[in-house]
């Protein structure tokens, strides 16, 4: 019983310290190509290059009074193969 009374000031504690942020790595893919002139089916596209992205963005979670929320921080990363 002694363990868990020791517990409760760490819980609470680590309850006040969390931070208040969603971490979100949105992976991109953008590709260059053509198509034919006049074409207009997407799947006949031809891929000449292509290059990755991670894109990495730290929202807050509180709702604005708006309803949106913070963008606290955004980093974009090129990846290597």
């Amino acid at each position: 019983m002694q363990e868990l009374e020791y517990a409760k000031p760490s819980r609470a504690l680590g309850d006040v310290g969390q931070t208040r942020t969603w971490n979100l790595m949105i992976d991109v893919i953008a590709q260059t190509g053509k198509c034919a002139p006049g074409e207009t089916n997407f799947a006949k596209f031809i891929v000449e290059g292509e290059k990755r992205y991670w894109f990495h963005i730290a929202l807050g979670r509180d709702l604005n009074i708006d309803r949106t929320v913070d963008a606290l921080g955004a980093q974009l990363e090129e990846v290597s193969d």
